[in-house]
């Protein structure tokens, strides 16, 4: 989309807003300016912007960490308990 004819306007954020803006724009790799327009035109449209939560991290950051028993190893051996668990099926 083409801003070349695009009007500037200057508005004052309050900071923890502003902090906001910034960090969404450091995990999108956006500047300011896009992640403000784009939160406007969506919010315009009446759609919604995507979050944190709408991530696939945030929809189950509540249940990571929260299963217990389990191979203790399972984050540096997945690739071999699960290659036990399908031969263990196939039996």
């Amino acid at each position: 989309m083409g801003y070349a004819r695009a009007a500037q306007i200057s508005l004052r954020l309050p900071a923890a807003l502003l902090r906001q803006i910034d960090q969404r724009a450091r995990k999108s790799r956006m500047s300011r300016s896009t992640v403000i327009r784009d939160i406007l035109q969506a919010h315009l449209a009446g759609s919604r912007v995507m979050t944190e939560v709408d991530s696939p991290y945030g929809r189950v950051r509540d249940l990571i960490g929260s299963v217990s028993g389990g191979p203790s190893d399972l984050g540096r051996r997945h690739r071999e308990h699960l290659a036990e668990l399908i031969r263990d099926r196939r039996r």
